[in-house]
């Protein structure tokens, strides 16, 4: 098994043809596939969903807020929204304390993160989207000592 295999068996969790997270605790061969995703992808979600309700002014200079319509292009604003979508999927399961708590534990730290001055899109103008690789290298990096991380 690869590294691919175990993220595509990840993914398998959320795919809009297989029961949910959260479902029936009864398990398969009830019947019950469980509750289905409202979005069926990171994506649709940002569309119709996060960039109207997390509505903030990104275009006018002086901005303390940035965001790239390209967001899909940044690798920690694909991994962080893609996150932020699964906690949201989940919680929306929950009338009581679910929306609060995506709110305040998810979706507000998860948008500070991502459209502050130091984030991601810091390099973005309006409708221009700049590569994070091209301006900003990795964080530097060295390998531990043998032995120091066992697999498994």
């Amino acid at each position: 098994m690869t590294a691919a295999d175990s993220d595509d068996d990840d993914l398998a969790d959320l795919d809009p043809a297989a029961p949910a997270a959260g479902g029936d605790p009864a398990g398969p061969g009830d019947g019950d596939p469980g509750p289905r995703l409202m979005y069926p992808t990171v994506e649709a979600w940002v569309t119709d969903f996060l960039v109207v309700s997390y509505a903030r002014d990104v275009t006018e200079p002086g901005t303390h807020h940035y965001w790239c319509s390209q967001w899909w292009k940044h690798p920690e604003a694909l991994d962080r929204l893609d996150a932020l979508w699964r906690a949201w999927e989940a919680l929306r399961r929950d009338p009581t304390t679910g929306p609060a708590t995506w709110w305040i534990h998810y979706a507000d730290p998860t948008m500070t993160a991502l459209l502050s001055p130091d984030g991601p899109f810091t390099r973005c103008r309006r409708a221009q989207h700049t590569s994070p690789g091209a301006l900003v290298p990795p964080l530097p990096v060295n390998v531990g000592p043998e032995g120091l991380f066992p697999e498994g």
